[in-house]
């Protein structure tokens, strides 16, 4: 489904090339990681960021954000990269707009078990 909505991010960008060539002339060539954090009860967030690994230790750490120190959200559950930042925020933003249902669906889709993508990142296996 996000597939599709991206697809129309990027016809834009298109449509728009001689803009965009002249953003894309002013990037930094960097990494954009839209991801998905969750806890034992599901409870699911959504981010972006340009380095998963510090950020995901900014998160568990407590110094991520407030509503993941509340509900103690440190299992990386999905992500998705892109080199484009431009996509990268349309897509974050396009999923904190998504029914809770369909975060599931994404999720479960390449994660059914919820495992933490990220263990032993940390020197630390089993969870953090």
């Amino acid at each position: 489904l996000w597939r599709i909505n991206t697809s129309t991010v990027i016809l834009n960008l298109i449509q728009n090339r001689d803009q965009t060539h002249q953003f894309n002339l002013m990037k930094s060539s960097f990494t954009y990681y839209v991801y998905i954090l969750s806890n034992a009860e599901k409870t699911i967030y959504t981010g972006v960021t340009n380095d998963l690994f510090r950020r995901l230790w900014q998160h568990r750490t407590g110094r991520g954000s407030k509503f993941t120190k509340k509900h103690q959200l440190a299992k990386l559950v999905w992500f998705d990269e892109t080199d484009d930042v431009t996509v990268a925020i349309a897509h974050e933003k396009q999923i904190k707009n998504w029914r809770r249902e369909w975060k599931i669906d994404l999720v479960e889709t390449g994660n059914p078990e919820w495992l933490d993508l990220a263990d032993g990142w940390y020197g630390v296996e089993g969870g953090f």
